[in-house]
C-alpha cells in the first residue's frame, strides 16, 4: 500500500531530525547559581550550552551542588538514559566508585576536567561501559605557569635571599588539584629566586583562605607571594591581606579567570572553562564518524589574563557567548579552527 504524500514527507523530515538531534547529559559537580567557591562551574554549563545551540544538541543539566551524595544519585540514574551521551566529572573518584558499582552500563562517557587514574579506567573498561575519551586541561601547566608569573611580578630579591611563598591548594583528592600543584614544585623547586615556606589544603574555599592567610601572615610575615588553586581562594587570601593592612607588600594569584579577578588579583591564570564547548563539538562529531575521542592528549589552553583577553573574559562574566561560531571547530567545517584562547577571543573583536 502506498503512504500518502503528506505522510512520506512527515517520515522524512522527522527522520532527518532524528539524526541530526543528538542528546548530551550533563552532571555538573557545581552549584547551579553564584557560591562562595566561585562561578566556573556555571560557565562550564555557558559554554556546553552556546556549543549545543549551534550544534542541534539537546543538552540536559543536572547541578549536584558540591554534594558528593546527591551526584552519585545523579550518575546511577543518568546511566539509566542509554539514548543519550553522558559527560562527567570524576571529582575525588566519587564518579570511579559509582561506575565500578552499577549494575547498569552506559555505552557513550565522556569525561570532562577530571577523569579516573589508568588502572580505573581499566576496570571502568572491563565493566562493559562505553569511554568514548576523555577532555583534560593540562593543570600541570596552569600551576608553573602561574607560579613563574607571580615570581616575575614580584620585587626582585636581593642576592642574599629568597622571594618567601604561601601555596594555598585546592582538595588535594581531585586530580586537578594535584597537578596543579606538581606545576608549582617544578617551578618552586628550580628556581633558585623563590623560597616555598607552606602549602597547606583551603579546598577551593574563598572563606578557608581567608582565615589561613590570617593565621600564615602571622607566622611568615615576610612572604612576598600567595600561590592558589583557584581564584576564590586567592580572593579569599586577598580580604585577609587587607585586613592586616599587608596587601600591597604580597602578590596574589590564583586559577581561574572568576569574575572581577583582575580588579583584585595581581595574576590569574585561565582558559579551561571553555573546554565545556569543546566537550560538546568532539561528541557532535563522534555522532557523526564514530571515531573515539581523544583521551591521551592533555590540552594546554591555559593563559595569564591579560587585557588582550578582555573580550573574551567580559563575554564570559556578562554569560553570553553566542558570538562563538562552535560549527568552525567541528571536523565538518570546511576549514576546522583549532581550539585554543586567542580563537575563541577573536569571535568578540
Amino acid at each position: 500500500m502506498k503512504l500518502p504524500i503528506i505522510s512520506l514527507a512527515f517520515l522524512f523530515i522527522f527522520s532527518c531530525h532524528a539524526l541530526s538531534s543528538t542528546k548530551v547529559t550533563f552532571i555538573n559537580p557545581g552549584y547551579e547559581f553564584e557560591n562562595p567557591t566561585g562561578d566556573f562551574w556555571l560557565n562550564v554549563t555557558l559554554f556546553m550550552q552556546a556549543a549545543a545551540d549551534d550544534l542541534d544538541i539537546q543538552l540536559t543539566v543536572h547541578y549536584a551542588e558540591r554534594n558528593h551524595i546527591v551526584m552519585k544519585q545523579m550518575v546511577r540514574k543518568a546511566l539509566q538514559d542509554t539514548s543519550s551521551y553522558l559527560i562527567l566529572v570524576d571529582e575525588k573518584s566519587v564518579i570511579t566508585d559509582t561506575i565500578i558499582n552499577s549494575t547498569q552500563t552506559h555505552p557513550a562517557i565522556v569525561f570532562l576536567l577530571n577523569k579516573p587514574h589508568d588502572q580505573q579506567m581499566k576496570r571502568i573498561n572491563s565493566k562493559g561501559f562505553g569511554i568514548l575519551g576523555s577532555i583534560m586541561p593540562d593543570n600541570f601547566q596552569a600551576g608553573k605557569l602561574l607560579a613563574q608569573h607571580l615570581n616575575t611580578i614580584v620585587t626582585p630579591p636581593k642576592s642574599y635571599t629568597r622571594n618567601q611563598m604561601i601555596a594555598l591548594l585546592g582538595e588535594t583528592a581531585t586530580l586537578a588539584a594535584r597537578n596543579r600543584e606538581q606545576g608549582l614544585l617544578s617551578y618552586s623547586n628550580r628556581e633558585p629566586s623563590l623560597q616555598l615556606k607552606q602549602r597547606i589544603s583551603a579546598n577551593w574555599s574563598h572563606d578557608e583562605a581567608f582565615q589561613l592567610t590570617l593565621g600564615l601572615m602571622q607566622r611568615l610575615p615576610d612572604t612576598k607571594i600567595i600561590w592558589a588553586a583557584n581564584d576564590a581562594m586567592a580572593m579569599g587570601s586577598v580580604q585577609a591581606l587587607e585586613k592586616l593592612g599587608v596587601r600591597k607588600k604580597v602578590k596574589v594569584g590564583g586559577i581561574n579567570w572568576d569574575k572581577n579577578q583582575h580588579l583584585a588579583l595581581d595574576a590569574s591564570v585561565g582558559g579551561h572553562v571553555t573546554l565545556g564547548g569543546l566537550a560538546m563539538v568532539k561528541i557532535y562529531d563522534h555522532a557523526r564518524n564514530k571515531k573515539p575521542i581523544q583521551s591521551e592528549e592533555l590540552y594546554p589552553i591555559f593563559d595569564v589574563f591579560s587585557e588582550k583577553y578582555m573580550p573574551l573574559y567580559r563575554a564570559i562574566h556578562d554569560k553570553n557567548v553566542t558570538e562563538i561560531n562552535f560549527t568552525q571547530f567541528s571536523e565538518t567545517a570546511s576549514s576546522p579552527l583549532n581550539y585554543n584562547l586567542d580563537v575563541l577571543n577573536s569571535f568578540f573583536k
